[in-house]
């Protein structure tokens, strides 16, 4: 079998003296950097000579390939053209703004294909010199050590967060969560991470922790910009990001079942993926699986602004806390589960051309299997039902957690006699059977601005937490712990035994104890004070 020869596809960021200018070209892994510098010198009129190409903050070395490099994929190159070194000291200006001289960013290399388009100027160049980022100091780069020293501008900021994790599994043999956090060099990024997978078991921790992985990966290469992010920015990118993970499981997925099939020696008469993109086993059967995902961003700005971006599918709540004798909190997730009177609206007003057959949101009743004798949440009109309202007792329903919540699930309608859904949330990474439904992996995004002049912790947790702690609990006990001193490495773990042990009394059996993760980031006030 003849061998297809691999392409990259590369974005190169071309620095003028005047301006910066992008270009995207796709290219074969074994052509070598030489013969990428003869070619863009071809194109720009330039001689090789006075191009540099930049990778990963260091320069690309002539006689190596692109996959030499390490650039199988997609990947991002700074073209520095350098100017002749004869005169130009006669064009030097001394930079008295006093402006910060450095800023690093760290770029991961990875298959993924979440861009953004940056709004500040300097960041275009960061990769190209850990000296030299601002567009007057580029001008100047070959001889811009012959400049005087400058004072570093002095940070608002002089304590960067702290981050703690921690994961238990519960009553099942695998634990299906994962966890992440990420922070920046500078410390001007502080992130965490909670993914709750559900569904078959082998699937759902396959679900949670390829999705850490794509997150992280987001974070390495996107960081630096964050700051300068509006709104829209973040609202643009979490939707790529999350897109990005949906795919990833689903072609984790396919792989899986490929494996299986092979293994087995039973290739099926179904296509492993079906023309709506669900993933099916040899029986024809779907696949179950997918998880939760929530992710809490600090962004602390050297002007002493700072804020928390939040963005999550699913029920893994987030909450903020402010540090203080008296408990003060804010919940910045709203659960995406049945009982959510805006999903509720969401999936009614789905176009019928598009979703024919829409999910049911119904409360859980003890013992009842057929979902047609399941009471419906809301009429029609979106309204709660007043009868189950009034007397939930007497329509069999229980409570889910200790805020005495009831057991509620989407499923899908009566209508579809095979392949059922049933699922506890209304959006997910994964489950592609129920996306036909009504299903979204489309995130909510909501931002709080904190105060610099006081101290908070963003804590994200799982369902296995919140379905046994009330949110207060879990600050007080953060309060509790910290009161002579700060949250330790030792203290996450306890708790989540202490977590483990309240489930199984409040549930009665072992099987029915849910995995629980906690994610914390301690956000310390500045003790910076601006001189009058």
């Amino acid at each position: 079998m003849a061998m297809v020869e691999r392409h990259a596809v590369l974005q190169f960021r071309v620095v003028h003296p005047k301006r910066i200018t992008n270009l995207k070209m796709k290219v074969s892994v074994t052509t070598t950097i030489f013969t990428l510098r003869e070619f863009i010198a071809a194109q720009g009129g330039q001689e090789r000579e006075n191009i540099k190409l930049v990778f990963r903050n260091e320069l690309m070395n002539d006689h190596l390939t692109l996959r030499e490099h390490g650039i199988v994929d997609n990947a991002i190159i700074s073209v520095l053209l350098v100017p002749k070194k004869t005169k130009t000291t006669k064009l030097l200006k001394p930079v008295t703004d006093g402006k910060s001289t450095g800023s690093k960013r760290k770029r991961t290399d990875d298959d993924m294909s979440v861009n953004s388009k940056r709004t500040k100027v300097e960041n275009d160049c960061m990769s190209v010199s850990t000296t030299v980022t601002t567009r007057r100091e580029t001008d100047c780069m070959s001889v811009a050590k012959e400049s005087e020293p400058r004072k570093p501008k002095r940070d608002f900021w002089n304590k960067k967060c702290s981050i703690h994790k921690g994961t238990l599994v519960g009553g099942k043999s695998k634990n299906e969560d994962a966890v992440f956090s990420f922070q920046s060099e500078d410390g001007k990024v502080s992130a965490i991470g909670v993914f709750d997978g559900h569904g078959q078991s082998s699937f759902a921790a396959v679900s949670s922790r390829v999705s850490t992985k794509v997150a992280k990966t987001w974070f390495n290469m996107l960081s630096a910009e964050m700051p300068s992010w509006d709104v829209p920015t973040w609202k643009k990118n979490f939707d790529r990001l999350f897109a990005k993970m949906h795919e990833v499981v689903r072609e984790q997925f396919v792989k899986m079942e490929m494996h299986a099939r092979k293994k087995n020696r039973c290739p099926g008469s179904c296509p492993v993926l079906d023309e709506r993109g669900v993933v099916r086993k040899a029986n024809g059967h779907p696949i179950h699986g997918g998880t939760t995902v929530s992710i809490s961003v600090v962004v602390r700005k050297e002007n002493g602004e700072q804020y928390v971006v939040t963005a999550y599918v699913g029920d893994s709540d987030v909450i903020i806390a402010k540090k203080g004798k008296h408990t003060s909190l804010e919940v910045a997730t709203e659960g995406h589960r049945a009982h959510n009177r805006r999903e509720f609206m969401r999936i009614k007003n789905l176009p019928d051309e598009e979703y024919p057959v829409k999910l049911d949101l119904v409360y859980d009743v003890n013992g009842v299997k057929d979902p047609r004798l399941l009471p419906k949440i809301y009429d029609s009109s979106g309204e709660l039902n007043e009868n189950v309202k009034r007397h939930p007792s007497m329509y069999g329903l229980y409570s889910s957690n200790v805020r005495s919540e009831p057991a509620t699930y989407a499923i899908t309608p009566t209508s579809i006699k095979a392949d059922r859904a049933r699922l506890a949330n209304t959006r997910a990474i994964g489950d592609f059977y129920a996306e036909q439904f009504g299903l979204s992996h489309t995130p909510d995004i909501s931002i709080q601005h904190l105060s610099p002049h006081e101290s908070f912790y963003i804590i994200a947790g799982s369902d296995g937490v919140w379905d046994i702690m009330d949110y207060g609990d879990v600050v007080g006990w953060i309060q509790d712990v910290t009161d002579y001193g700060d949250l330790q490495e030792h203290h996450l773990p306890e708790y989540l035994e202490q977590t483990k042990r309240k489930s199984h009394k409040f549930f009665g059996v072992p099987s029915a104890v849910d995995d629980s993760s906690l994610c914390i980031i301690h956000a310390p006030t500045s003790t910076y004070e601006t001189s009058v």
